[in-house]
């Protein structure tokens, strides 16, 4: 992010939302969620940001994990590494390094070069992390 997103971040928090929402009850929950929702136009992220912070609050509330509130069990679960375009070589090597430290799911960006020459990085980049 930008530091101009940033800041456009934290004004629609201060100016925006939280006005909105304080005094608030946690125990309407979805009216709170709603307020958030409300309380500004667009600005998605900034919206996201207080509704987490609001679960996390209220996983305290219930003296439970944020996961437990969220019907999760605890269970890692595996997430992918994007690979930029860049030389073969390049991302051969990123991709290495990224299996060393336990990814076994990649994203591979694709579409800066011929048809050819994606297939032959997409390959490269299996043969060497062994998929």
């Amino acid at each position: 992010m930008t530091g101009d997103t940033m800041g456009t971040m934290q004004s629609a928090v201060r100016e925006g939302i939280t006005p909105t929402i304080i005094g608030a009850d946690i125990d309407d929950w979805e009216a709170l969620l709603a307020l958030v929702q409300s309380s500004i136009r667009n600005n998605s992220a900034a919206k996201a940001a207080v509704e987490i912070a609001l679960y996390h609050l209220r996983s305290q509330q219930f003296d439970t994990s944020l996961v437990q509130l969220l019907g999760g069990s605890g269970v890692t679960i595996q997430t992918d590494y994007t690979i930029g375009i860049a030389d073969t070589e390049h991302m051969v090597a990123k991709a290495r390094t990224l299996a060393d430290k336990g990814f076994a799911a990649f994203k591979i960006k694709v579409g800066g070069a011929d048809l050819d020459t994606d297939l032959e990085r997409v390959r490269a980049i299996a043969n060497a992390v062994g998929a």
